[in-house]
């Protein structure tokens, strides 16, 4: 099965440290609801990403997906 993995620096500044897994989801709801909590969804663009992702990973192809959503 496909996660989506919400990532966090093990360092500050976030140009430093590892990445470390922080959470793992296998919705697009849970995705956006965990997002919502921890205020990445910001900019209405990150939120319509996530949106356009389909509802569950379960038997979906890989999409490889490069959108940084920390703040910069």
């Amino acid at each position: 099965a496909i996660q989506w993995i919400i990532q966090k620096r093990s360092a500050e500044p976030s140009h430093s440290g590892e990445w470390r897994g922080d959470s793992y989801v296998m919705s697009r709801d849970a995705l956006i609801e965990l997002s919502v909590k921890r205020g990445l969804l910001s900019d209405p663009l990150k939120r319509a990403v996530l949106e356009a992702l389909p509802p569950q990973t379960l038997n979906t192809p890989f999409i490889p997906c490069n959108l940084q959503m920390e703040d910069e």
